[in-house]
C-alpha cells in the first residue's frame, strides 16, 4: 500500500522551481496535523477496493493516534439530466441516490465494525469534491482520506480527478491511499 499526504502551499518561482527533485513525494507541512490532533478522520468512500485500502489507513490512524470520530461519507453526484427527471420524481432521484450510497458504504462499515471502531456514517448528494470538503469543515475533521480512483494518469486527466479538486479546495489535510 501506498500512502501520500498532501497539503496546500506555494511553489518556489523562478531558479529554486527548476532546480527543485520531483521524484519523490513531497509532503506539505503547512498544515499538516500533529499526532495528538488526528481525533477526528473523514473517510471519503466510492465503493471502490481502493477505498477499503483508505479504510484500512484510517484503522490504523484511528488505533495509533486515538482517535475519537471516524466519519465515513459517500457522496452521490446529482443527476441534472432533464430526460431522467421527465421519468423520474426528485424524490425518487433520491432514494436512488441514498440507495447506491448505502451500498458503496457497506464493505467500509464491515471492515471498522469488524475492527470494533466507532464509526459514523453518512450519504449525501451533490458535487463530489465540493461535498466531501463542505462535510469535512463542518464536522471539524483533522484530515480527509481517500483512496486513489485507480485511474492512469491520462484517464485522470481527461476524467478529472476528485482527490486532486478536494486538495485544492480544502486546507483540511488529504491523505490519498493507493
Amino acid at each position: 500500500m501506498i500512502s501520500l499526504s498532501l497539503g496546500l502551499g506555494t511553489m518556489p518561482s523562478g531558479r529554486a522551481a527548476q532546480k527543485q527533485d520531483f521524484s519523490r513525494p513531497v509532503t506539505e507541512n503547512r498544515s499538516a496535523p500533529d499526532s495528538k490532533s488526528l481525533k477526528k478522520l473523514l473517510v471519503a468512500i466510492n465503493g471502490s477496493e481502493h477505498g477499503l485500502h483508505a479504510v484500512r489507513h484510517v484503522i490504523r490512524l484511528y488505533r495509533q493516534h486515538d482517535a475519537s470520530e471516524i466519519h465515513l461519507l459517500n457522496v452521490q453526484d446529482t443527476c441534472e439530466s432533464p430526460r431522467v427527471h421527465a421519468y423520474y420524481s426528485r424524490k425518487k432521484l433520491l432514494a436512488f441516490e441514498e440507495a447506491a450510497g448505502d451500498k458503496a458504504l457497506l464493505a467500509a462499515q464491515h471492515l471498522l465494525a469488524e475492527a470494533g471502531v466507532n464509526y459514523v456514517s453518512r450519504v449525501e448528494t451533490g458535487p463530489i469534491a465540493q461535498t466531501i470538503t463542505s462535510y469535512a469543515e463542518a464536522q471539524g475533521c483533522d484530515a480527509i482520506v481517500m483512496g486513489t480512483s485507480g485511474h492512469g494518469a491520462i484517464t485522470s486527466l481527461i476524467v478529472g480527478n476528485v482527490s486532486i479538486k478536494v486538495i485544492h479546495l480544502t486546507d483540511i489535510p488529504v491523505t490519498l491511499v493507493k
